[in-house]
């Protein structure tokens, strides 16, 4: 058991204070933020752990307890899961242990809940979890993928990640406290006879919350299958579920435009999902899916997609080797080719930056020297440039250059200029942007055994049967067609148009809107409902497995004294809804069924600890208000937009608004709480010495040498301003700097400081005249929550460690 898990597993603190029978009362707003705050926390802490190659050995079922073997410094690691288990057959090995306690509660209670249960993993080897899967988790821990404090700036994988972050939080609440069993209103008809006005923001939400509670509660789960089997559409079940979908198409519009338009590294992604799509072999996909007998076709598609050809792999197989590189296959190829592109790219600019000669070579050397230093080392660093303040300003740090030159030689900092300073950034980052890629590389492409290839296989044999029942009643090929055409148009959606100016230049394209993704969605919607139809209606053993599967997984968003099951043969009705012990309370915006708990947790608190966390809470509840008023309004603003005929000319208009403008980014929470994650995390100083930044002061650096980066003229990467966001940009963005102290950079909150940050660095500014846009404004800012954190989060997440350890103890002792 590693260290980290001991601390936090071993139960209840001995000293935790007895309940304060003097205690203030939480009210149903209060213990909502409460549960809001905490899970919030606890949910990004558990994204962030997973950086520890330690964490996924305390994960608990399915991965094991076990330490990792050490790594060789090829990346070619060899698993010791895989010499003492039998690997080929997937037997059970004997001498399998699981943690007893998980070090990530939510994370693990919603994946042993939807993904375990899945019908097809449950007929996957266990060395699929405990080998495969298990050895590549911990395989990208190891590789140390850079940080964002060290780069200077966030990038694709932090935005991911805090993505994640932001729904799995929604998710954790829903398992824990259970969907609210009662609409705010009273409804006097049922779902099916409801109708509704999608033009009306109210009256759209209001759909989406009658669709959720009749999925949990009633039997709509049940109904959309059997709807689909008998009609090709499955917005014709009800205005409701019409208006729903109508609902989920315009999120994932808002969502693709946050990443693809508004993120400064969306012209990167798209050009990299460009890349990929271009390097798909469709059509030898195709032909092979022509083939009739469903084996022949599984097996030509395994040898086209996994095959290798090398000498490396026929000494293997043969045996005259074992771990000898047996080179990649097409899947690899594909990842291969783009990282290495990408890799190239960045280890050109570090070349350039040697050659100018600005920064001296041994300073360049050191920079070299620390990135060959071992993990400790660089946390070391980092924590030294986290801490030490600078003597001539107690709020200044040293940068992470200037913390990397004094620990391999203090005298190179001694007449370290701004420009010099500016270029070993420069350069610092883009070896971490090669390193990265390389790890990836390594990880995915070069290990041996190959992992990947092996997680491929269980997949698919995990699949088999429901490939083979599918492939033997529908056209696979028609559909494989239907996925490559509509990710052209959304590539081509995403890269923008060309403006109708004649004078324009010919990469300044106008980037697309909202509404451009809203209509594209919907303009091929029909062809995911022609396949959920095709499945249902030709293959009914298939259909039935899924819908007992999802029948089963939306039950853990029930509040407690909803009734056990949901089926055709067992409907609740609305008096049996009535006697659930969740509505009344969360009517009123409550935790659901967490509520003893935290007011169990809120109780054990000192009276004066209970003062702050109350006023603090009040913030929370306020705050909370405001960001939903403030929804309601955009969620307005995006539905007038994209129900107002087409316009090219307010279409152009629109897309090339500035920055500053606002573009109805957030129609719900979501986005709103994703860019406090993003917002929030902790960044290095821009300066030698100058104040730690936060993800906001950095939001509008990207990387023009990346590829699909900004057009011309977004900026150089020499001068000062191109120091990853430093320069004056740090002291216009001060006062717009939201405090988050020292606090925050230790216990459960300490995750925000660091992880998971994009590889891709060179960074510079954009000006105000490029054509990527900037932050957006989100609405209301949201309170310093740190002292609940500090108070309760420990405790929180001590209680949630025991309810998983409780909830799955028969099956760690498998």
């Amino acid at each position: 058991m590693p260290t980290e898990a001991t601390d936090t597993d071993a139960g209840p603190p001995p000293g935790r204070p007895p309940a304060n029978t003097a205690a203030a009362t939480l009210s149903a707003p209060q213990l909502h933020a409460l549960f809001d705050i905490l899970t919030r926390y606890e949910t990004y802490y558990e994204v962030q752990d997973f950086r520890d190659p330690d964490t996924i050995f305390a994960y608990g079922t399915p991965f094991v307890e076990r330490k990792p073997p050490a790594s060789t410094g090829n990346g070619n690691r060899d698993q010791q899961e895989g010499k003492d288990e039998n690997d080929a057959t997937g037997s059970t090995p004997t001498n399998v242990v699981y943690a007893r306690q998980s070090r990530s509660p939510i994370l693990h209670m919603l994946f042993n809940k939807t993904v375990m249960t899945l019908p097809p993993a449950q007929t996957l080897p266990p060395a699929f979890w405990h080998v495969r899967v298990q050895g590549i988790m911990a395989q990208l821990a190891e590789a140390e993928l850079s940080e964002s404090y060290d780069q200077g700036a966030m990038g694709t994988r932090k935005m991911l990640a805090t993505a994640a972050s932001a729904l799995v939080e929604s998710l954790g609440r829903g398992a824990l406290g259970g969907y609210p069993a009662h609409p705010t209103s009273k409804q006097d008809k049922t779902l099916t006879e409801r109708t509704y006005d999608t033009t009306n923001a109210a009256d759209f939400a209001r759909a989406w919350d009658d669709v959720l509670r009749a999925a949990v509660y009633d039997n709509l789960v049940d109904e959309l299958f059997a709807y689909a089997a008998t009609h090709p559409d499955m917005e014709g079940h009800s205005p409701a579920v019409a208006a729903a979908a109508d609902y989920i198409i315009v999120h994932i519009a808002e969502f693709l435009h946050y990443v693809f338009v508004l993120s400064p590294n969306g012209r990167y992604l798209t050009k990299l999902v460009d890349s990929v799509q271009l390097l798909v072999p469709y059509s030898l996909v195709r032909q092979t899916l022509r083939v009739s007998n469903a084996a022949t076709m599984i097996n030509g598609m395994m040898k086209l997609l996994l095959a290798k050809l090398s000498v490396g792999g026929l000494t293997n197989w043969i045996g005259l080797t074992s771990t000898a590189d047996d080179g990649m296959n097409l899947l690899q190829r594909i990842v291969s080719l783009v990282l290495s592109y990408d890799a190239s790219n960045f280890k050109k600019a570090a070349d350039k930056i040697e050659k100018e000669k600005t920064a001296s070579k041994a300073q360049l050397a050191a920079i070299r020297e620390h990135l060959a230093r071992p993990r400790a080392y660089h946390e070391a660093v980092r924590n030294e440039s986290l801490t030490k303040a600078s003597s001539a300003n107690d709020g200044y740090h040293a940068s992470m250059v200037v913390a990397i030159l004094e620990s391999v030689d203090p005298s190179l900092t001694s007449s370290l200029t701004e420009s010099q300073h500016a270029q070993l950034a420069q350069y610092y980052a883009a070896l971490l942007s090669v390193h990265d890629r390389r790890e990836l590389t390594n990880v995915f492409c070069r290990q041996s055994p190959d992992l990947f290839t092996q997680a491929v296989r269980d997949g698919v044999a995990a699949f088999d049967p429901i490939i083979r029942g599918i492939h033997d009643k529908i056209d696979l090929k028609e559909h494989v067609s239907d996925i490559e055409g509509f990710i052209n148009e959304f590539i081509e959606i995403s890269k923008g148009t060309k403006p109708a100016s004649k004078t324009s230049k010919n990469e300044d394209r106008i980037l697309p809107t909202i509404k451009d993704y809203v209509k594209l969605l919907r303009r091929n919607r029909h062809l995911l409902y022609k396949w959920l139809h095709r499945v249902a209606h030709d293959t009914p053993d298939i259909r039935e497995t899924f819908r007992r599967w999802a029948i089963e997984t939306i039950k853990m968003f029930r509040g407690p004294g909803a009734p056990k099951s949901a089926n055709r043969d067992e409907t609740p009705t609305a008096s049996t809804e009535r006697k659930s012990d969740l509505g009344d309370s969360r009517l009123e915006g409550s935790a659901g069924a967490m509520d003893p708990d935290l007011r169990a947790l809120f109780a054990s608190l000192p009276a004066d600890v209970q003062t702050n966390v109350v006023s603090v809470l009040d913030e929370q509840v306020a705050y909370l208000a405001a960001l939903d008023e403030a929804a309601a309004q955009q969620r307005q603003i995006l539905l007038d937009k994209i129900n107002a005929p087409s316009s090219s000319a307010e279409d152009e208009s629109a897309s090339s608004s500035s920055p500053s403008s606002k573009q109805a980014p957030g129609s719900g929470r979501f986005i709103a709480r994703w860019q406090e994650l993003l917002d929030d995390n902790v960044i290095g100083p821009g300066t030698a010495y100058g104040p730690l930044r936060h993800g906001k002061d950095v939001a509008h650096i990207t990387a023009p040498g990346k590829t699909g980066a900004s057009p011309s003229g977004a900026g150089n990467s020499g001068g000062p301003n191109g120091l990853i966001g430093g320069g004056s940009n740090a002291s216009s963005s001060k006062s717009n700097l939201r405090k988050f102290d020292g606090g925050f950079l230790s216990g459960i909150s300490s995750a925000l400081s660091s992880r998971n940050t994009s590889p891709e660095r060179t960074p510079t500014p954009i000006p105000a005249s490029a054509a990527t846009p900037g932050r957006i404004d989100v609405g209301p800012r949201p309170p310093n929550v740190l002292p609940v954190v500090d108070a309760l989060g420990t405790q929180f997440r001590q209680l949630l460690v025991e309810r998983t350890s409780r909830a799955n103890g028969a099956g760690e002792g498998q």
